[in-house]
């Protein structure tokens, strides 16, 4: 984070994926859309195109959306763990 630091006046760190606390990895789609906008971005920190920019807003809301819909089937297996077992009707 210093060397990151080193080059900006300002730095603001935006968590949104996660990555210290993730209960899963990040899909491989995010990590291969990450590793491509890097590379498509210019060299001194320069704005990627446009096209690079929407490709990795999208991928990042997949995997937003992905997490969500994982933290909600793992609260409602909780639930259900939680919930009286109950045998066959009689």
């Amino acid at each position: 984070m210093n060397q990151i630091h080193s080059y900006f006046d300002h730095l603001l760190v935006l968590d949104f994926l996660n990555y210290k606390s993730r209960p899963q990895p990040l899909m491989k789609e995010t990590l291969d859309g990450m590793i491509r906008a890097y590379n498509e971005t210019p060299e001194n920190f320069e704005s990627p195109t446009q096209s690079t920019v929407d490709e990795m807003i999208r991928l990042v809301e997949e995997q937003m959306a992905q997490d969500e819909n994982n933290e909600l089937i793992e609260s409602l297996n909780s639930i259900k763990e939680a919930l009286p077992k109950t045998h066959g009707s009689t």
